[in-house]
């Protein structure tokens, strides 16, 4: 199955061991991410080159992993800083992917170096890069998450390949970025049901009496977070099996207590299970089981509301109070990066809803009571500060929605910039704001005004508010000059049954849509007849009531329709492991990576042999037997990829001492590998756990053994790259070969110019109109070079071509310039073929 999206990465040092951590969330909390890591230290090049990864991006999430001190330091820094602003603003404004800049932690010789300078630096950023549309910052200080990790560096593997970070503190990393990816893409819960007894407060009401329960420090987090959730938009309910009075005099005789019965927008204090109270919490919100996430002690609890609603988040909370604060932490279920000024009030709005309904119950028709409510609507263009509530609308709303398409600010952005135009609504009555309840996209084809998305808070269906919008949408649409149809398509799905009725109603019967699968309508109908179009309400089937999302026993109704809504199964299977298991970063580490947490050591006085350590080493990166690897294993048939040869390399260095880089490509058998190198003292041979433990910050390095020589003058391979025609590197032109491409073609196309060719030849001029060329010649980032601007205009492209394809072999040996140091000699050859 394809995924829906791409997650570029972008990285200023190698991210290799990041792809693992972050595909295992992305699979797991439905996202569907592509993981796609960028060319090694490309950061500048995909936030500037309109034909990146990032740049291509159209759904998904770009991220920039930047680690200052792999950046220039002194004056150059602070140029480097500014440069990095600059492109990292404008790529957030063009493009329609959200970018996340996570600016990762330093090394321990780096911040006892120059600490001071590097938080000037990231304060620097900060300052520059808070409050930019489509740009979201993960600062070094928050780079584990809630896992804090002991050592993070490492060094080996830091020398080996420009990996700083140790498999641990890279679990950590990767898991952090994912949860603010998750934020970002992701829709958040709604409402967080709560328990009283033994949850809210220590003890039971009933019995120990409203001034004998206890109001510890863990308690009082819970309840402070829970007014924090309040404040951002999430409502909250009370599901407790007490007498209401016992209840209602907690609240009142223990002032002590952060949350208030102002915050609480629902309760069900009774005797009834919970599971039950929880459909009328829902029924009583009008919100689906799906967004509710539930809380209680008692695991009997949580498991019948389990078994009962799966799509409710149930997480049970630690036995021990002291334990609540970090279990808070790790719910990821509320996040969410801008806060509207609709969630704000949302509590409020609910207490208006009561009231609205209390006029209903006393109206004798549905026209008195829409008539009673003194509706105030305004439609207009989407201002600026209204795109967070739009997108929040796109990926919350499911009843009434026509195309249920989701989209997250930046993609909207883009969308307007391509021509399109956004209309919102707010409204407002007697009673007080709704806030602004509904969204329409529109774009302008060749013949018809097409209504690409039309969505509406359910808060305000039924009452003439989404006849008036689409009216005075048609109505600002129509003009001199423009066309007359407006199209509407839209997709079915099992819960947009109310826009389904409405459309039917507004715009006639559709037909069926050719090129759709989905089952998808298409409606036409004039501007001048929808701009004309009112609310009967004594003559319609209200839109609010035409699908109760939470009637029991409807054909499931509040099921998630894809992983990344509320209540998909495998979504509440991560998030309940997040909070619950994955308590330590040991515990994630394992969990990410895969790790036994039986795997150990082999002891040497065992008899075990250099060639038994190789093999351990390899049998845990393999995931294979120990016994399938023999000493005439050739390293080619293991296909080992180069992260899996650094972290090898590592670990035979553990116990072996200093290790040569080129030690898996000097030999061809595991044999021939395992007799290069010569024990050090050492009671341990390394085996899984060796493998993937952190390296201690201050490992002693071991003596170097002797050099092995060759027996022969062979050379070794260890890295190569190179450009032809048709293919801008290896892989390219193995798949050309294989593919049978052919990769000659026009050589007038490359001058746009028909007379280059000339059989009699002549200046300027070629005999043959066939050539086989390498594109991108005239592309080449001087300065990279430390070379001028002005003298690489005078080097012959062919050597400018040269050092690029060097560097890249360099880098596919996993080289840098900081591992080679300043005084390495390099020799240079190279092989042109004509």
């Amino acid at each position: 199955m394809t995924p829906s999206g791409v997650l570029a990465v972008a990285g200023t040092f190698t991210t290799d061991p990041l792809r693992p951590v972050l595909a295992h969330w992305s699979d797991r909390l439905g996202l569907d991410l592509d993981v796609r890591l960028t060319p090694y230290n490309q950061v500048f090049q995909e936030l500037l080159d309109p034909t990146s990864t990032f740049a291509s991006n159209r759904r998904g999430c770009n991220l920039a992993l930047v680690r200052l001190e792999d950046w220039p330091s002194g004056p150059d820094r602070r140029r480097t800083l500014d440069e990095f602003v600059t492109a990292a603003v404008e790529a957030a404004g063009r493009g329609s992917a959200a970018l996340v800049v996570a600016l990762c932690p330093a090394s321990p010789a780096a911040q006892a170096r120059s600490g001071p300078e590097l938080d000037a630096a990231e304060s620097h950023l900060r300052a520059a890069l808070e409050g930019t549309a489509g740009l979201h910052l993960l600062g070094s200080a928050d780079w584990s998450g809630v896992y804090p990790v002991a050592e993070h560096h490492d060094a080996a593997r830091e020398e080996h390949a420009h990996i700083p970070y140790t498999p641990t503190a890279c679990a950590a990393l990767g898991t952090a970025v994912m949860r603010k990816i998750h934020s970002l893409l992701a829709p958040p819960f709604k409402v967080l049901v709560l328990d009283c007894d033994n949850t809210l407060w220590s003890g039971v009401c009933g019995e120990d009496g409203p001034l004998g329960v206890g109001m510890g420090p863990g308690r009082r987090r819970l309840q402070e977070w829970a007014v924090e959730l309040h404040d951002r938009g999430v409502l909250l309910c009370l599901a407790s099996k007490n007498e209401e009075e016992d209840v209602d005099a907690v609240f009142r005789q223990r002032p002590d207590m952060p949350l208030k019965p102002e915050h609480v927008a629902a309760r069900r204090v009774n005797w009834d299970p919970k599971p039950k109270n929880l459909v009328a919490l829902a029924q009583e919100l009008g919100l689906g089981l799906g967004s509710m996430v539930f809380l209680d002690d008692n695991p009997v609890e949580t498991a019948a509301v389990r078994a009962a609603h799966p799509e409710v988040l149930a997480l049970t909370l630690p036995q021990n109070e002291a334990d609540l604060p970090n279990f808070l932490d790790r719910v990821w279920a509320f996040d969410r990066d801008d806060v509207t000024a609709e969630d704000r009030q949302r509590t409020a709005m609910y207490r208006l809803g009561r009231r609205r309904e209390a006029l209903r119950h006393s109206s004798g028709t549905l026209a008195e009571f829409v008539a009673g409510l003194d509706l105030r609507i305004d439609t207009h263009e989407v201002r600026e500060d209204e795109l967070a509530r739009v997108a929040q609308l796109t990926q919350r709303t499911n009843q009434f929605n026509l195309s249920t398409v989701r989209r997250s600010e930046p993609e909207l952005r883009a969308l307007l910039k391509e021509g399109a135009r956004c209309w919102v609504a707010e409204v407002s009555d007697r009673f007080g704001d709704y806030g602004l309840v509904g969204a329409a996209v529109t774009r302008v084809d060749t013949e018809a005004v097409v209504l690409d998305s039309f969505l509406m808070s359910c808060r305000v269906l039924g009452r003439g508010v989404e006849h008036a919008f689409l009216a005075a949408v048609a109505t600002a649409e129509s003009g001199e000059g423009a066309p007359v149809t407006m199209e509407a398509v839209q997709r079915p799905t099992a819960r947009n049954r109310p826009a389904r009725l409405f459309f039917d109603s507004a715009m006639g019967p559709g037909t069926r849509h050719p090129e759709s699968g989905d089952g998808a309508v298409i409606h036409r109908t004039p501007l001048e007849e929808l701009a004309r179009l009112v609310f009967r309400p004594d003559g319609v089937v209200e839109s609010g009531d035409a699908h109760d999302a939470t009637a029991p026993g409807s054909a499931d109704p509040m099921r998630a329709e894809s992983p990344l809504q509320l209540g998909a199964p495998e979504r509440v299977a991560a998030l309940t492991a997040l909070a619950t298991d994955l308590t330590d970063v040991q515990e994630l580490h394992r969990a990410v990576n895969k790790v036994s947490v039986s795997a150990g050591q082999t002891r040497a006085g065992d008899g075990r042999t250099a060639l038994d350590a190789v093999r351990d080493v390899l049998a845990g990166l393999l995931a294979v037997p120990s016994s399938e690897l023999r000493h005439d294993t050739t390293l080619d048939s293991l296909r080992l990829e180069s992260l899996q040869i650094v972290d090898a390399t590592v670990a035979l260095e553990e116990r072996y001492g200093r290790l040569p880089r080129t030690l898996f490509f000097e030999h061809r058998t595991l044999g021939s590998l395992a007799a290069a190198v010569k024990p050090a003292p050492s009671d341990t041979v390394p085996a899984l756990s060796s493998v993937r433990a952190d390296i201690p910050l201050d490992r002693p390095t071991p003596p170097r053994p002797a050099e092995t020589r060759p027996d022969d003058d062979s050379v070794a391979v260890v890295g190569i790259a190179g450009r032809y025609p048709g293919a801008e590197d290896i892989t390219q032109l193995w798949r050309n070969l294989v593919e049978g491409a052919d990769s000659v073609g026009d050589v007038s196309e490359r001058w746009d110019r028909a007379d280059v060719t000339d059989p009699n030849g002549g200046p300027d001029r070629t005999y043959s109109s066939a050539g086989g060329l390498i594109d991108g010649v005239d592309e080449f980032d001087s300065l990279f070079f430390n070379i001028a601007p002005s003298e690489a205009e005078t080097i012959d492209p062919q050597q400018r071509i040269f050092l690029q394809v060097a560097y890249h072999a360099l880098e596919d040996a996993g080289h840098t310039a900081a591992s080679l140091g300043p005084k390495s000699a390099i020799q240079a050859r190279d092989s042109v073929s004509w």
